[in-house]
């Protein structure tokens, strides 16, 4: 799946898409995650058009003026990298598809941990780590 693909599936402007986000968030009283996006009546596409348009949560959130919500602790990001190595050593870079299959953690969790939305880059990061402790 390229994310871009997303990005023709609305007229709405970022601005208009922003606008809308913040007001859900106002909605809601919390930040919307990717589920409470997925579940969004109101619109009618899902979350990868944001994530296409913003490329990640994180990014979205501040640009909207939403705040960040804090859920990843040191210990988490730990246990990301820690399940990507134990992937990468058993079945080396493997496809988003794949990885959402292998990894005790969401795509998109990931993605927001490594701050993009690209497994190539992900994966080099991993590979680099793990030929550093071998």
């Amino acid at each position: 799946m390229i994310m871009s693909d997303y990005s023709e599936n609305t007229s709405k402007s970022d601005g208009e898409l922003l606008k809308m986000y913040y007001n859900f968030y106002l909605s809601l009283g919390r930040p919307p995650t990717v589920k409470d996006l997925n579940s969004w009546i109101e619109i009618s596409y899902n979350s990868n058009v944001l994530l296409s348009r913003f490329q990640t949560m994180s990014n979205l959130r501040r640009l909207a003026g939403v705040p960040q919500i804090k859920v990843n602790s040191a210990r988490d990001k730990d246990e990301i990298k820690e399940d990507l190595m134990s992937i990468y050593k058993h079945f080396g870079k493997t496809s988003g598809k794949r990885l959402s299959e292998l990894s005790k953690y969401k795509l998109s969790t990931i993605c927001e941990y490594y701050k993009t939305t690209k497994i190539k880059e992900i994966w080099e990061e991993i590979e680099t780590e793990y030929n550093n402790k071998s």
